[in-house]
């Protein structure tokens, strides 16, 4: 009776699956977009501010800051705000900026307690921008140090923002892979995102959190100091999130637009940095709220990893006793399903279909990175990356 049950759940799920990713899939194609062909700007053009805090980034700062520097506009300023670095970024951001007086670099000093690192550089380097007297009618660009930039990227990015009358336009990122955890694991999370992300775009509330990535966030300073700057959200983990939600829910206009020919990140290299990186955030992502990371870990593992388990667990008994086909065919809709969607949404982000049968693993694995981040920011030490650790800030129910 239960095994009968779960044939016709997991039948409708399979269908269920199968029309939502239709629909889905029918809205990111007409989601705004921007690409390299458009116009950039024309005529007198605002002063770009290119805020970027870098911790240990020597693997990806010279591709980062030579891309910032090839850009197709004329008036940008580069602010890098080495945050304690003990590898070799500093000094090749130093060779960089000897030869272009564009590029500054800033000393944040350590973040006072209470205060993400990145938020305090961030913080430190708009400071220093306000006592140089750039920061005068000046757009702010808030990056991250891994990012590489397409030449027209800020051109347009300016151009959007200023024609559609937006007080913060966040471009999103391709999201590059090249390892197996990478195209594992890291293209289920952004698959995860895309999803979420879509949703809260159809149907927005004011509360809710805006569409935003810390690759490319383009801000009128006015918006920005109405929102608190970095100040007000220096104890948040996906500042990015916050800020654009915060400029959203203070009055101001704020846009995101695919942009994967404009701007590309390769956020983490392997299944450690992968892990050490969504332990930070994932759970900062549930509001620091154990209720909503348990619905997600249950939804993940009855909908992600059991599935896989259970067809193969049925057609074992069904090859064994001669019966109970129809519930393995049932489980075996769902897999279907769940592994054609997700072969589906990796030609999106650019990854092999193949990976599409390893999704059981990734979700196990996100289960698992889940729990972890739980566990340290609530119970734990907090979370450790970059050789700073991050509890949560306050109890959540």
């Amino acid at each position: 009776m239960v095994l009968k049950a779960l044939f016709w759940i997991y039948v409708l799920l399979g269908i269920a699956y199968w029309a939502a990713w239709g629909w889905f899939t029918r809205i990111l194609r007409r989601a705004p977009r921007a690409g390299p062909e458009e116009p950039g700007t024309e005529g007198k053009v605002p002063l770009v501010l290119v805020l970027v805090p870098a911790r240990n980034e020597e693997r990806g700062i010279e591709a980062c800051l030579r891309s910032l520097l090839a850009q197709e506009y004329p008036r940008i300023r580069i602010l890098l705000a080495d945050d304690g670095s003990t590898d070799g970024t500093r000094a090749i951001a130093e060779s960089i900026g000897a030869g272009d007086g564009r590029l500054e670099i800033v000393d944040p000093g350590e973040p006072p307690e209470g205060w993400v690192g990145k938020c305090w550089a961030l913080h430190r380097a708009y400071e220093h921008a306000r006592e140089r007297g750039y920061d005068d009618g000046a757009l702010l660009l808030f990056t991250d140090a891994d990012v590489v930039f397409h030449p027209r990227a800020i051109p347009i990015g300016v151009r959007r923002l200023l024609q559609e009358r937006l007080d913060l336009l966040a471009l999103l990122p391709r999201s590059v892979h090249e390892t197996f955890w990478e195209r594992t694991v890291q293209s289920a999370v952004v698959h995860a995102l895309l999803v979420l992300g879509t949703i809260a775009r159809l149907y927005p509330l004011r509360k809710a959190p805006r569409m935003a990535s810390g690759a490319f966030l383009l801000v009128r300073p006015e918006y920005y100091r109405i929102a608190g700057g970095h100040h007000a959200l220096r104890h948040e983990i996906i500042e990015d999130v916050a800020l654009a939600t915060t400029v959203h829910m203070r009055g101001g206009r704020t846009g995101a637009l695919m942009a994967p020919d404009l701007v590309r990140v390769r956020m983490y290299h392997g299944l450690r940095e992968i892990w050490q990186g969504w332990a930070k955030n994932f759970f900062a992502g549930t509001g620091d709220s154990l209720r909503r990371a348990s619905e997600l870990i249950l939804v993940c593992l009855l909908f992600w990893v059991a599935p896989a388990p259970l067809l193969l667990f049925l057609l074992g008994r069904a090859g064994a006793t001669g019966s109970g086909w129809s519930e393995a065919a049932g489980a075996g809709i769902l897999w279907a399903a769940m592994t054609a969607v997700r072969a589906a949404g990796n030609r999106i982000t650019g990854d092999p279909p193949a990976f599409a049968l390893v999704h059981p693993l990734a979700g196990a694995i996100l289960i698992g990175l889940l729990a972890a981040s739980a566990w340290s920011r609530r119970f734990g030490r907090g979370a450790l990356w970059r050789g700073r650790r991050y509890p949560a800030p306050k109890a959540a129910s």
